[in-house]
């Protein structure tokens, strides 16, 4: 055998080894890239999965609030209505509310008071959701009202022997929206089936296959729970990866598609790179041995003719110098082999840690998700404490008043009924406030505002509650600090701070208030000797529900929304409240910071004046409210008279001219909208001041009044002050006013 066949012998042996490890190495990348792309998919499934059901829990929460509202238990249809119209603002969708019949009682798709179907439900699925205590989530259903499918959650409700079912309905085109919205390649398809394996939303072609049946082997892995990867087929030509993840909470599934040729593209496209380097090396040094093998063989020669000019006695010429070539063109082999190698392992640390990065978000997810489930039962908790104390110290002074109604028992009731009602008060405005200025509907009404002078008010009026009898508060000496300001919101941030100041603080202990200005902002400081704040929990202080640690009769109290909502109302405010604490038992700071104003000089007789006297038209179809009314209107030094509806209204007016009708806009019939025009469409009632009395105080509700001819707008309940401020009308223009 030649030298040459031998070399090639030679190169192949030590070739081989390194084309079999590179061909491993090339499957195993392979396999990484798909395994990556594959949990890519897995992950986007799961974050679409969460989506929903974060949409699903936040309906729920909001069904249970409403299931324990004291309207329903009652039987206040009216003010459920807008308690449920209040409580899914912001959420998709409609509430229902249907008897133990199936007869709907409320539904805040329509506005109260208009006629509602006498049934809307399937008879045997309705009996199903009474029987059972747990929340129902439907599969599509097609809805006769509306003419169009909706996803429904129903929750059973038993009051006493009274049994209920709440309803709230979804139009699959919010998922489709949300679906949309989320970052995911234009190729690939996420898509929402119920348990049957029909389409309930789609990121793409929604108007196509919404309400249709998913492929046969899709609804298989449906009717079957599965989660995992599925490899098949779809319109007879493109093959597709569909990963499935199953949801326990509403027993709908989330698939997540995209082509197999954009998955494979990228692993294809390292094997054919690597491919090509791995035969270009092999050509390489095929050439390299052939050449050296030629170098040698011709030394070989050269030494053959030396020898024979020798045997003939010629003096042979220098034969060719030949270098070890083989062992370099080796060493160069095994170089580009181990550069290759190392190459691979760089590509398998790489794959591991976008594994490992994927894992630890899916994770991080499920952390979040879980926090923020338990952060809603504890909310729920505590609500449900706060409003029952109340509401059994309002329940015993009744019950006081009933025993010893003109006594001195009865004057104390009537003290804590007055407590107590405006405790309430403050819950409910600070849930919905909190609610408003997340979601960014808080529009502020600004005006020159002496801080100084609000929170010497609000200190008063925690003083004269009662609420701070037990500590010593020190108020320092104030000058006029101005700022541009809605007084409303501010006084809330402010009473907000000096109540936590007073729930944190055991008896006898000391609040120090104090308001300054310091270069071009306005600071409060609310410093109290309370139990402080721990160094892990102040940076959480200002998030909603967040409070610090409660024994078990709760003496703080407090639903953990008041800092939350007062620094959301000061950045409103282009300002901001600061905490600090040098930890447990050491007590609290708490500082509002909002930017100078130029100093405002009140007009001379700025000052409230009381009210003149007036005659009073009162319109309200509640009898406990219009005879409270009517009692404060009498006390007042005023001429009241009363009406409960539109006509018995319109008649009195005509009879009694008053000065001032005070108008409910939520009555049965003929609302106080549709009053106040008629009385406008009088040329003999033009002269009485129209004031609109609503539970709602939206930028859209004073529109509304406005534009139905009212003077003012008042959100309930009615106050001396607002009442003043009506009466005050009497004597100007009839500019539309605004009172919280």
């Amino acid at each position: 055998m030649r030298l040459r066949a031998h070399l090639t012998q030679l190169v192949v042996a030590a070739l081989a080894p390194m084309v079999i490890v590179s061909a491993i190495a090339l499957n195993k990348v392979r396999e990484r890239h798909r395994e990556a792309a594959l949990a890519s998919l897995q992950e986007t499934a799961r974050a679409a999965s969460l989506l929903v059901e974060r949409e699903l829990v936040e309906v729920q929460t909001a069904l249970r609030v409403l299931a324990v509202s004291q309207s329903l238990a009652e039987g206040d249809l009216e003010r459920f209505h807008q308690k449920a119209t209040a409580a899914m603002k912001g959420m998709p969708g409609w509430t229902i509310l249907y008897d133990d019949q199936g007869r709907q009682l409320a539904n805040t798709r329509v506005p109260w008071g208009m006629e509602l179907p006498p049934r809307g439900v399937n008879v045997e699925q309705f009996g199903r959701i009474l029987q059972e205590d747990r929340f129902h989530i439907s599969s599509l259903a097609w809805a006769e009202n509306v003419q169009r499918n909706v996803l429904l959650v129903e929750m059973p409700v038993r009051l006493g022997d009274r049994r209920f079912v709440l309803s709230h309905a979804i139009l699959p085109e919010h998922i489709n929206n949300t679906f949309i919205e989320r970052s995911i390649p234009g190729s690939w398809v996420v898509a929402l089936f119920d348990r049957d394996g029909i389409t309930l939303a789609r990121s793409h072609g929604a108007e196509q296959y919404v309400g249709k049946p998913a492929r046969e082997d899709t609804r298989q892995a449906i009717r079957s729970g599965y989660s995992g990867v599925l490899r098949h087929v779809i319109r007879g030509e493109v093959e597709v990866y569909d990963v499935f993840v199953h949801s326990p909470l509403s027993g709908w599934t989330i698939a997540v598609g995209a082509p197999v040729s954009e998955i494979d593209s990228v692993v294809n496209q390292a094997a054919l790179i690597s491919g090509l380097g791995l035969l270009a090396a092999i050509v390489a040094a095929t050439i390299a041995a052939w050449l050296i093998g030629r170098r040698v063989s011709r030394s070989v020669q050269g030494a053959v003719r030396s020898a024979a000019t020798l045997g003939r006695g010629d003096l042979p010429e220098p034969p060719a110098r030949s270098g070890v070539a083989e062992i370099d063109a080796l060493h160069r082999t095994l170089q580009e082999s181990g550069r290759m190698l190392a190459l691979e392992k760089s590509q398998r640390r790489a794959a591991e840690a976008e594994r490992n990065a994927l894992l630890e978000s899916e994770q991080q997810a499920r952390r979040e998700a879980e926090r923020q489930n338990g952060a809603k039962d504890q909310f729920l908790a505590m609500l449900g404490h706060e409003l029952r104390n109340p509401l059994a110290a309002i329940t015993s002074a009744v019950e006081v008043l009933g025993i010893d109604g003109g006594g001195a028992r009865g004057e104390g009731a009537r003290t804590i009924l007055a407590r107590q009602v405006r405790h309430l008060e403050r819950m409910v405005d600070d849930l919905l406030d909190v609610s408003r200025v997340m979601s960014g509907k808080v529009i502020l009404d600004r005006q020159p505002l002496d801080l100084a002078a609000t929170v010497s008010g609000c200190v008063a009026t925690l003083k004269s509650t009662g609420r701070a009898e037990r500590h010593v508060v020190t108020l320092s000496a104030l000058r006029p600090v101005w700022v541009q300001a809605d007084p409303v919101r501010i006084e809330q941030v402010v009473n907000n701070l000096l109540d936590n100041a007073v729930k944190y603080t055991p008896a006898g202990g000391s609040i120090r208030v104090e308001v300054r200005a310091e270069g071009v902002n306005a600071l409060l400081c609310v410093q109290d000797s309370g139990v402080g704040i721990p160094a892990e929990l102040q940076a959480r202080i200002f998030e909603v529900f967040v409070q610090g640690e409660r024994s078990l009769d709760r003496s703080q109290g407090g639903l953990g929304i008041g800092l939350a909502l007062a620094r959301r109302l000061a950045r409103l405010h282009d300002g901001d409240v600061e905490c600090r604490s040098d930890g447990a038992d050491a007590g609290s700071s708490f500082t509002l910071r909002l930017p100078l104003a130029a100093a405002h000089q009140p007009v001379a007789g700025e000052t409230r004046r009381p009210a003149p006297s007036c005659s009073v038209l009162l319109v309200d179809d509640h009898a406990d409210a219009r005879d409270m009314t009517l009692a404060m209107l009498e006390n007042d030094g005023h001429r009241p008279r009363a009406a409960v509806d539109a006509e018995d209204a319109i008649r009195l007016a005509l009879a009694e001219r008053p000065d001032l009708a005070l108008i409910d806009i939520g009555m049965p019939g003929t609302d106080g909208y549709a009053l106040a025009r008629a009385i406008r469409a009088r040329p003999e009632l033009a002269g009485i001041v129209l004031v609109a009395l609503t539970g709602y105080g939206s930028p859209e509700d004073r529109a509304r009044s406005s534009d139905a001819g009212f003077d003012l707008h008042m959100v309930k309940p009615l106050t001396r002050q607002k009442l003043d401020t009506a009466c005050a009308l009497l004597d100007r223009a009839r500019p539309l006013a605004s009172e919280a």
